[in-house]
């Protein structure tokens, strides 16, 4: 099997685990948290609470009256442009192509809580002290997952600092 199917299969594959386990875990978390209180993964850092977005990535677009629309295009506009991405870069770069079908099955997870749920469900809480994270899911730790992939993989060499080991 030529390298180029190989990196395609590849790419569905984590997309498509990545959003298996994403609606997965929101179907849970809409079922066991919602309405209820926090669960306490490790105490002091982690906790399961439910919370639902309207908006984009730290509520952004939440009060723009068609803000459910804008992101909704945005999420399809991505994905048009990562197939393309994927088309072009398959051939030879199997890190990329790991990288990109992270984004893809993040963005297609939230993507599609936008449409059917007119929201995001989020139910991860991390913390430490006085510093919270924002709530957030599978989706978004797949999709900066694959965003750190791609942005390591632009890294020169010499700009690690092992030099290039």
């Amino acid at each position: 099997m030529a390298k180029k199917t190989l990196n395609w299969i590849l790419f569905a594959a984590l997309a498509l685990g990545s959003l298996s386990c994403d609606q997965g875990s929101k179907t849970w978390a809409r079922r066991s948290l919602d309405g209820k209180p926090p669960v306490t993964v490790i105490d002091g850092f982690w906790d399961f609470r439910y919370a639902e977005n309207p908006g984009g990535a730290f509520s952004l677009f939440r009060a723009l009256p068609a803000g459910r629309a804008v992101l909704i295009a945005l999420g399809a506009a991505m994905l048009i442009g990562l197939a393309f991405v994927v088309r072009r870069s398959a051939a030879g770069r199997t890190w990329t192509c790991v990288a990109l079908g992270l984004v893809a099955g993040g963005a297609v997870g939230n993507l599609y809580d936008r449409v059917a749920y007119g929201r995001v469900t989020d139910f991860v809480h991390w913390h430490l002290g006085a510093h919270e994270w924002p709530v957030f899911n599978v989706a978004d730790a797949a999709l900066v997952g694959g965003a750190l992939l791609l942005l390591l993989r632009r890294t020169p060499r010499s700009a690690h600092p092992t030099g290039g080991r």
